[in-house]
């Protein structure tokens, strides 16, 4: 996360709200949604971080893995996404980039 918010300029609150779908390996950008003014913002990846990143990113494929094959609910969707896409929590492009390192328990 550190190397994202020195190499991309990234904001902290940006760096934490990226999901994996934000990453884009084969044009080579990273494209953080909703963010100031509820624009988008779209930054270069650099060419450094890409075996780095897709390293950590089979880590959080396997969490990702483990989570459906336990059942859990999903990820925090944006506003009415849930609704109109039943199964989008559970998408692996809906998945946080950084997820947190315990579970958030909604009753």
């Amino acid at each position: 996360m550190v190397k994202l918010l020195y190499r991309c300029g990234f904001h902290l609150f940006e760096c934490m709200n990226l999901r994996v779908g934000c990453l884009n390996f084969d044009t080579g950008i990273l494209t953080a949604h909703d963010e100031k003014g509820k624009k988008d913002r779209t930054v270069p990846l650099p060419e450094a971080l890409i075996p780095e990143l897709k390293d950590y990113l089979q880590t959080v494929i396997n969490l990702h893995q483990q989570d459906i094959d336990l059942r859990y609910g999903g990820t925090f969707l944006p506003d009415s996404l849930s609704k109109k896409y039943k199964n989008a929590a559970k998408e692996l492009a809906r998945r946080w980039l950084f997820p947190a390192k315990t579970l958030t328990f909604v009753p």
